[in-house]
């Protein structure tokens, strides 16, 4: 009989390393091991959240967004993980440069660190199910981070707004970063 598949099986074969070439391997096999994020970044085990902090940072490292959804990407299996809004959350901002020179820098609650650009945008997204505004950053790939509710709130006072007129007639507010301008409303 196989073993079952836990986090921490899967912890103990590959949690040594912190970065891995998941963009390099495609498995072959995929599995639901009853893994899930709640909308706060609180990760869980069949109901049972998982605390170890070393733990779920491995997990993250090896947390992708297909087409088909969330997994967890191995070598050989990749493991289905339910997402209810965003797995990362961007839980501190630094910034340098004022105006347009702005530089803005974000980590995560799982210590990835972002720079806002044109690779890592910022968006400001509808969610139709509450019908408020949700702040992320593109983190990897198409991994999301929603800013926490501190981090928007800086992000607000460093947005400027656009005089009418530019480009279509109506003001909007905006933030600045390495060069690339991100609409806020």
């Amino acid at each position: 009989m196989a073993e079952e598949t836990t986090p921490e099986s899967l912890f103990a074969q590959y949690g040594l390393q912190r970065i891995w070439p998941i963009h390099e391997w495609s498995p072959t096999r995929e599995m639901d091991i009853d893994l899930s994020i709640d909308r706060s970044g609180k990760w869980f085990y069949k109901g049972s959240e998982i605390t170890r902090e070393r733990m779920l940072r491995f997990f993250a490292s090896l947390l992708s967004l297909g087409d088909d959804g969330y997994f967890l990407i191995t070598p050989h299996v990749k493991y289905r993980v339910s997402v209810e809004e965003c797995p990362l959350l961007a839980v501190d901002m630094e910034v340098q440069g004022q105006d347009e020179q702005l530089q803005i820098c974000l980590r995560t609650n799982m210590d990835d660190i972002v720079r806002v650009d044109r690779d890592h945008p910022l968006r400001f997204e509808h969610d139709v199910a509450t019908g408020h505004i949700v702040p992320t950053v593109q983190v990897r790939g198409k991994l999301k981070a929603k800013l926490t509710r501190s981090v928007y709130y800086q992000l607000v006072d460093l947005a400027v707004e656009t005089p009418r007129g530019y480009p279509d007639n109506e003001s909007d507010f905006h933030v600045w970063s390495n060069g690339e301008r991100f609409q806020m409303a």
